[in-house]
Order: structure tokens, then sequence, then C-alpha cells
């Protein structure tokens, strides 16, 4: 299918002070539409998605391109962003009365030079630049709503302020928010330049919302959905439409011969009765048309096995979705291609996951673009930029996964009294532009496994299934975490700082929890004997009692955070940039030999932290002797109460369980949540708590 070659795209819209925005952080970036395409889904690839949690101005986003293309002048004071008006109302209280409340949205276009001539006598685009021919043409218009006698606002304000003088300050701004209701605004329309124009936003842009949800429940939905599509295939196929409607005339000829014949007398009698008239009559015909026919052309059920049950009774999902594809496919038939309009076409699509179910979410985009590939055909054209809002990670995947690109996803979070925009690229990805590996890498992990990261409170890296279900569970069982949305990914090895660049641009407090990765020589590793002449490898598993000044980690991730240093010796602290903290096996932890006989074994892994911190903890005692019985059992030779031997091998049996990762954190996470006593809980390594603690601050901030 294609979407069409267009004349003129939006680029970005830009909302400053109106509802959940304020002046900065405020720009809407959106997709340029699609030409010709091949392997990618048409809707996907000219569809913006603008992503975020509830509450977070999503719609804000919708309402103000209402605005925008409106011819409303009139505004509300609840239109206004609370904490600016707050700011102005506090400046009032001191009797400064400089500032008025205003709202501007800013839009730019990109256009060719044919239309850039069409938009020029409107003032939008300067001559120099509708006549320049190399390349498209960038333009932007800019709505401002403004109070429209500042003089008498002012003095109105100065009387506001003194006759409530006694007023707390939340009811003052309540009845501030009520006097700005009341206040008359005026709209007008400038260019880059700030120059006035006479060229009106609705005339540039033919906007189209959907928000199937709001009629969902509509009994007669489907029909009047399904009714639009087959209207539409009727009036784009000229010799199907000449053959209903020459039904139409056939049966109003039908139905007016016999009303006359049965009818007319009866209805011609009782005004004579009424009024003395004999010039006075009446002829009664059919007047059924192919609109009104199409209005109420189906009454759809569905088939539950043998039976037909009601379209009130179908899936709300189904139904939802449906109802989205008719809305644009009524939208195409109304807003047809002409050479000459110069208005860009764009449909407004508001959370449309309402009543889905996952993997309906999943596959959102792929269900329209076929659908919509089924009613116009392969060939056929959209003709419009789509703007998708939606908290779903399901959609988002839908989005990724069909476009293959995260370019303009468009995030926004709030931040205090506002909300902010962050618009995510590709570019945004990788740490190196140029790093294919790390950039297809990350892509892919986002694509399949953690679009939900966008609707996070916090998120988690790190780099085994152990972790991954150890980290969860202690944070289902924090008070504090555990009311929050925290995303813990698992990545597979020690590549957290591929994600750096994207989790700095999401802005959300990030924790990456990975392992010291000692480097070991060959001579660590294993002793070689010769035996008959032959060398045999003797696997050797000496315990790390100090760092030296030579060892070094071959963890890439704890290198990129201390700046390109490997010596182990130098990594004093846990590495913080922006909003990423990274926490590791850096201190020793102490094993008690004895009642005066006491060492620090340094662990590399989470797991041999794990047996470190626990080793006299009997639900660790019982999973590595089910895990790794053979070597669990050479350790523990005899039947001492004693336990030392698990903590002075705790390097061996790391190595051990490097196969059985799987095994030993399902078995783990299964006793943990059978413990009855948390005094018999193991305890989690302090570098995990620690990194915990860290994020219980961040997301109490």
């Amino acid at each position: 299918m294609n979407i069409g070659v267009h004349r003129m795209h939006i680029k970005c819209l830009k909302i400053v002070n109106f509802r959940k925005f304020g002046d900065k952080e405020n720009t809407i970036t959106f997709v340029e539409p699609a030409k010709d395409l091949k392997n990618e889904s048409s809707i996907s690839a000219s569809s913006s998605l603008i992503v975020g949690k509830n509450n977070s101005g999503k719609t804000t986003v919708s309402k103000a391109l209402e605005l925008l293309v409106s011819e409303k002048e009139g505004l509300s004071g609840h239109d206004f962003n609370y904490s600016y008006l707050n700011r102005i109302l506090n400046k009032y209280k001191s009797k400064e009365f400089d500032e008025y409340p205003e709202i501007k949205i800013k839009v730019t276009f990109a256009t060719n030079p044919k239309t850039a001539s069409l938009i020029n006598s409107g003032g939008a685009i300067s001559l120099a630049d509708a006549k320049a021919t190399e390349g498209d043409k960038e333009f932007s218009i800019v709505v401002t709503y403004e109070v429209n006698n500042k003089i008498e606002f002012e003095s109105k304000m100065r009387d506001f302020i003194i006759n409530n003088v006694t007023k707390k300050h939340d009811d003052l701004h309540r009845l501030f928010i009520n006097e700005i209701s009341v206040t008359k605004f005026r709209k007008f329309v400038t260019n880059a330049s700030n120059s006035g124009m006479a060229i009106k936003p609705g005339n540039l842009i033919e906007l189209k919302n959907i928000s199937a949800a709001n009629n969902i429940h509509d009994k007669k939905l489907l029909s009047k959905s399904f009714n639009k599509i087959i209207k539409y295939k009727y009036e784009t196929n000229l010799e199907d439409l000449n053959k209903i409607n020459e039904i139409v005339d056939d049966n109003n000829s039908k139905i007016t011969e016999n009303v006359s014949e049965s009818h007319e007398s009866t209805i011609q009698n009782v005004l004579k009765k009424i009024i003395v008239n004999e010039s006075l009559g009446i002829d009664l015909r059919a007047d059924l048309t192919f609109d009104r026919l199409m209005d109420d052309l189906i009454t759809y059920e569905h088939r539950e096995g043998e039976y037909l049950v009601p379209e009130g009774q179908f899936g709300l999902g189904y139904a939802n979705l449906i109802s989205i594809i008719s809305e644009i496919i009524d939208y195409i038939q109304r807003t047809p291609e002409d050479g000459a309009s110069a208005k860009v076409r764009l449909i407004c699509i508001e959370e449309p996951e309402a009543f889905m179910h996952p993997q309906m979410q999943v596959n959102f985009i792929r269900h329209i673009d076929e659908a919509v590939k089924e009613i116009i055909g392969k060939d056929g054209k959209i003709n419009s930029q789509i703007l998708i809002t939606t908290h779903s990670s399901h959609i988002l995947n839908s989005k990724i996964h069909s476009s293959g690109s995260l370019n303009n996803i468009n995030y926004i979070y709030p931040k205090g009294n506002y909300c902010e925009c962050i618009t995510i690229q590709d570019k945004d990805v990788s740490t190196n532009e140029g790093v294919k590996d790390e950039f297809y890498f990350v892509k892919k992990h986002i694509k399949h496994q953690v679009p939900e990261l966008f609707f996070s409170d916090a998120i988690v890296l790190v780099e085994g299934i152990t972790e991954e279900r150890l980290v969860n569970f202690y944070i289902e069982s924090s008070p504090i975490l555990s009311k929050k949305m925290i995303s813990v990914f698992r990545i597979d090895g020690a590549h957290g700082k591929v994600y750096h660049k994207l989790l700095t641009r999401l802005r959300i407090p990030s924790l990456i929890i990975t392992d010291i990765d000692f480097k070991r020589d060959d001579s660590e590793k294993y002793e070689v004997i010769s035996i008959k002449s032959r060398n045999i490898k003797i696997p050797l598993y000496p315990q790390m009692t100090e760092i030296s000044p030579d060892r070094t980690t071959t963890n890439s991730t704890l290198a990129f955070y201390f700046d390109g240093v490997r010596k182990v010796e130098e990594f004093r602290d846990y590495p913080i940039k922006d909003n990423v903290l990274v926490v590791f096996q850096k201190d020793p932890i102490e094993v008690s030999l004895g009642p005066e006989n006491k060492v620090e074994y340094y662990a590399s892994s989470l797991e041999e932290a794990l047996i470190l911190e626990n080793y006299k903890n009997t639900l660790v005692q019982e999973v590595l002797n089910s895990v790794v019985e053979s070597e669990y059992k050479e350790i523990m030779t005899d039947s001492s109460p004693e336990f030392n031997k698990i903590a002075e091998n705790s390097y061996r049996l790391q190595k051990s369980l490097s196969s059985k990762k799987s095994e030993f954190a399902n078995q783990l996470i299964f006793r943990l949540i059978t413990v009855e006593d948390e005094n018999d809980l193991p305890k989690l390594p302090q570098y995990i708590l620690d990194g915990l603690e860290w994020l219980v601050g961040q997301v109490n901030d």
C-alpha cells in the first residue's frame, strides 16, 4: 500500500502553558509521511507515537491540536497550566501586574515549492523562500491566546487581590482560575517573524481525532463501523454504486406506488376535514437514498458454534479495533486526494489499547495496516500523518517492531507540576553512532523484551537470571519499591554500557547491577601436570583474598563508567553518571572461620557473593546441595556442623553453578517464596542492597 507523496507535512508541535505543558521540553515531533514502501508497515512508518504513563500529559497533545484548528477564542482557566497560573498569581499578590495569562501553540511545517507558493499569500512563508527551487521549504505558524483587554484585566486583578486578601492561597488559586474562565481572550496567528497572517490553521491542517473507547458501549457500533466501510467500497467503485442506486430508485418507485394507491386518499380526506380548501392536496412518496440506506444497512451478528449472537455481545477489544479502522476509512473517503489542496491531513488515535488484550495490542499496527490494505487496495493511499497516544508497552512494541525504528517516539513524563516531552531517535540508542552491533543489540532487546521501560518509575539492568529473580523478589518485599513500577531487565551479559545513552535520554532512575569479573591468568585457572608424557590441566579454584595493583576487570561496562580504567584497585566507589548508578562487588566479604580466625574474600559474581554472605544459611545450603550435589558433597567431606568449607570454596561452587544458573535461580526463588520465617531468608549481597537503597531514594524524591 502506498501512503502517497505528500506536498506538506507537520515536523513538530510546540505547546506553551497549555494544560500539562510549561515553557520548556514541550515540543512534539512528527514522522515524515512515508512514500513508497516495500517491507515496512505503511501505517507504522507514517505514525508518530506519544507514550507515557497515566496522567502524564498525552491527551494534552490531542487537545492542543483541536484548539489549534478550531475557531474558538474562549478559554477556561483549566486550559492553562496550574503552576504557570500560580506563578502569575504570586506576582499579583506581590503587586506586580506586568504579566498576563497566555497560551501559545507553534506548528512547524515542511513543504515543497509548489505548495509553498500556494500558502505564500497567507503570509506564512516569505516570497523568497516560496520561490526557492531546491529542497523542502520549512515554515512555522504561532497561534497565541491572550487577554483581549489587558487594561481592564489588570484593574480587575487589582480589585481581586484586594477583595480576597484574607483567603488562603489554595482558595485564592481556585477563585483565580474561575476569574480566568470568565475573561475574554483573543486568538491571533503570526509567522516565525511575529508578523500577522491572513491564513487560518484550520486551512492548513485537516484533523481527525479518533477515540473509539468513547462510544465502545454503543450496541450498534459494529453496524455503524461496517456500514462506513461498505459505503466507502461502493463510492470508490462507480459500477457498483450505479447498481445500488438503481435498486434504490426502483424501490422508491414501487413503495411510492403502493403507498399512493393504498393510503393517499385517506390522508386527503383527513386534510379536508381540517382545512376547507379544494386546491390543497398532498402526495406521498418514498424518499429512500443511498446515504440513508447505508446508515442502517447492516445488522451485525457473530457466530458462536451453531448460534448467531447479537453484535452487542461481541468482544469490546475487537469492536474497538474495527471502529478505529472504520473511522480511518471514513476519513479517507471525506478527504480525497486533491492536487490543489495545501492541507496537512492528520489522524490522531487516542489510546487505542482500550479493551484490547495484550496480544491484540502487540499486533495493533499489523491489524490496522492489513485491514486498511484489504479495504482500499494495496495501491491505495492514506495521504495522512498519524499520531498515536498510548500508555501501552505493547502498542509501543507494535510500533517499533513494525517500523524497525525508534525514531520519533515522543516520551512524555511528569516532572514536578509540569510534563516534559523527550523525542527518541535511533541515534539515541548507541553510545557510538557508528557501532552497528551495539545499535542492533539494543533495538532487538527493546523490540522484543522491554518497551515497558518507557513507562517505569525506575529501571534495573541485571546480567543474568539469578539477579533477575532475586531482585524482583526483594523489590516485591520492599514497602516502597513494591508500590512503584520498577522494570527489571535481564541483558544476559555485561552489556549495561550499551544502554547508557538511552537510559540518560529517558531520565528515569536506572540501576545497573553487574559483576566485577576479575581477569585471571592461566596459572590461576589450572595447573599443568605431566602424566606419561601427556600434559593434563587440573582446574584450580583459588579464593580471591586481596587485590593486587595489576589486577584488572574484563567487564566493559565497568571500564566505560570508570572512563576507561580497568585496574580494580581504583574502583573505590560505585560510579554514577547522570541518572545511572552502577553497583558491583567492590568490597570484600568477611568470613569467620573460627573465634579468632577471620578472612576477607572478594566475590567475582553474584552467585559467589550470595554464597559468601549466606554460607551458614540453611536455605542456601539446601539449594547448593540440590543443584551441584557432587561438588557440594565433595567439599563437605565430614558431618561437621560448621559450614566454613562452603565459604572457603565459594569460587569453586560458583564455577560449578556456571552451567546451572537457571536451575539455581528457580530453586532459590521457590524456596524463598515458601519461607515462613523472614529470619530464614538469605541476605542479599551488600552491593545490591546499596543499589536498592539508592533506588528507594530516587523514587521517593
